[in-house]
């Protein structure tokens, strides 16, 4: 190996994280900790004592106080923003001014509209932007889409999703909640439903012709529990129900004319679980382990701007969820 290729070999990225939000400090900074090719080089807060809690937790080389002082710095490589849904794509077009690569999370923004501003900004400044859809890149998903290649189903003819999580349990007033929020871009529909949607499109490989649902509001304006009905091209149909004040739940069933696969652990489960399939011989619980699908997503995104491959997680491909979800929200009214 030349002495160029041990340098290519050892080249990290130097992350940046804009907001010290919970999935920041519970899941993208471990992964980034973990991951091969990436270096936590900087974080930024404007709540002081988040920020020393990340300086004491994680221990980056430098810690600011402002986004944009962040952004100004030119040892950063690539920024995470787990941002409130508002701040979205604001913050990914000053990032991407300023040249650095972008992993935001889900839903990437407020609306179509939006992701395609987002897209032509980077485009413009020759950045990398991505959708952090951690799951997307782990082995739940992976196996239902290969089933479905396969034809180890039969043909495909429903999928039944239900995520429920139980928000006011989560140590915060609803009234301080974020997700309760509908200025800041709150309600099931954008927080939870982006998985749903994304689940279905990504097995099915095709984007639903029809969107249809129904829902409740929470006082704050927001949707608090949707049950929502997809239609494909094909014939095919998805449904949901999706809540944050029901029991917590995540379970993903695809059906088939030969039988059924039931993945009923968490979409970005890590560890040893198991999935079922159930058919003509009866029911069967098979083992799987599930890798970090935080980790796989930064080293993923450290390989697009390394090496110019095309991110898992695509542009269209959101753009596409964004369409999806704009069509849910206008079913629900809003």
């Amino acid at each position: 190996m030349t002495e160029q290729m041990e340098k290519e070999k050892m080249k990290k990225i130097n992350w940046g994280i804009l907001g010290c939000a919970r999935i920041a400090r519970d899941k993208v900074i471990p992964a980034i900790l973990e991951a091969e090719n990436a270096n936590l080089y900087a974080i930024s807060g404007r709540s002081q004592d988040k920020r020393e809690e990340f300086r004491e937790k994680f221990h980056p080389e430098v810690v600011y106080s402002s986004y944009d002082e962040l952004l100004d710095d030119p040892g950063v490589d690539a920024v995470y923003i787990p941002l409130p849904n508002h701040l979205h794509c604001a913050w990914v077009k000053a990032a991407a001014e300023k040249k650095k690569h972008i992993l935001c999370e889900k839903p990437l923004a407020l609306n179509a509209g939006e992701v395609e501003e987002m897209i032509a900004c980077a485009k413009k400044n020759g950045v990398v932007l991505a959708e952090a859809f951690a799951y997307l890149h782990g082995d739940s998903v992976a196996l239902a889409k290969k089933m479905a290649a396969e034809g180890s189903l039969g043909e495909l003819r429903h999928i039944d999703i239900r995520y429920q999580i139980m928000v006011k349990s989560m140590g915060m007033k609803l009234t301080d909640e974020i997700r309760y929020q509908p200025q800041c871009g709150g309600g099931v529909s954008y927080d939870l439903g982006c998985y749903a949607i994304s689940f279905m499109r990504s097995v099915y490989g095709e984007e639903p012709a029809v969107v249809s649902a129904i829902g409740r509001k929470a006082g704050t304006g927001i949707d608090e529990n949707v049950s929502l009905s997809l239609q494909f091209a094909s014939g095919r149909t998805a449904t949901a129900f999706l809540s944050f004040n029901t029991f917590y739940e995540q379970c993903r069933t695809v059906v088939g004319e030969k039988g059924s696969l039931i993945l009923p652990s968490p979409f970005n489960y890590s560890g040893d679980t198991y999935y079922i399939l159930t058919g003509p011989q009866g029911e069967r619980k098979i083992p799987i382990h599930c890798s970090n699908h935080y980790r796989k997503e930064i080293e993923e995104f450290g390989v697009c701007i390394l090496e110019g491959k095309k991110p898992e997680v695509d542009l269209e491909y959101s753009l596409k969820n964004a369409e999806a979800i704009d069509k849910l929200r206008k079913a629900l009214g809003f």
